[in-house]
């Protein structure tokens, strides 16, 4: 057993990233009459051995909102991976560093977001908030010298398809409109 950082639904269908370097995989279980919810555990992976041995954590995860059984998730050394939970199994697609300090030494990602079915977001302790196109697995834009400390938290926003918002250890919200990126916040609250 291991802390939990972070869990999200698709469905019925929970994924849970953990302290461990697991991605756990679980699935509400329909309830009778007078039952208790319950969920059923269907299976954990981590995305390989060396990120178990070497004392990584997994530290968000998103699923992708157009295709549900793809799912990315950041972790503590400075990778992102992409996974498939295909017919109730859990399994690492491919992983990649995608963020770093000075050097290569990864730094810690903390948040990662879909903004579409090919593009994700993610927030580091580099401060940086990239954009990565899945398909290939390349930087899109690098959002840099807006945010004071890491970056912690992101989100799109429904309704509002270009928007993104996110928040850092400097205690900020910022958002930003994705067209404009580089341009920095469009306002910080």
């Amino acid at each position: 057993k291991s802390a939990i950082f972070n869990m999200r639904w698709c469905g019925n269908l929970l994924g849970a990233v953990t302290a461990d370097s697991q991605f756990r995989l679980y699935r509400l279980r329909e309830r009778e009459k007078d039952e208790e919810p319950s969920l059923e555990h269907l299976g954990s992976e981590t995305s390989s051995k060396k990120s178990k041995q070497s004392g990584v954590h997994y530290t968000s995860l998103d699923w992708n909102p157009y295709e549900k059984q793809k799912v990315c998730v950041s972790h503590s050394n400075g990778n992102l991976s992409t996974w498939c939970t295909d017919r109730d199994e859990v399994k690492c697609v491919h992983e990649w560093r995608a963020h770093t300090y000075e050097g290569d030494t990864g730094a810690e990602v903390w948040s990662v977001s879909y903004y579409d079915s090919n593009v994700v977001l993610s927030g580091s302790d580099d401060m940086k908030l990239k954009t990565w196109d899945l398909r290939d697995r390349t930087v899109g834009l690098i959002c840099k010298g807006h945010h004071e400390m890491g970056v912690t938290a992101i989100r799109t926003l429904k309704g509002a398809p270009n928007t993104i918002v996110t928040g850092s250890y400097d205690e900020m919200i910022r958002i930003f409109d994705i067209r404009s990126l580089r341009k920095g916040p469009v306002r910080s609250i």
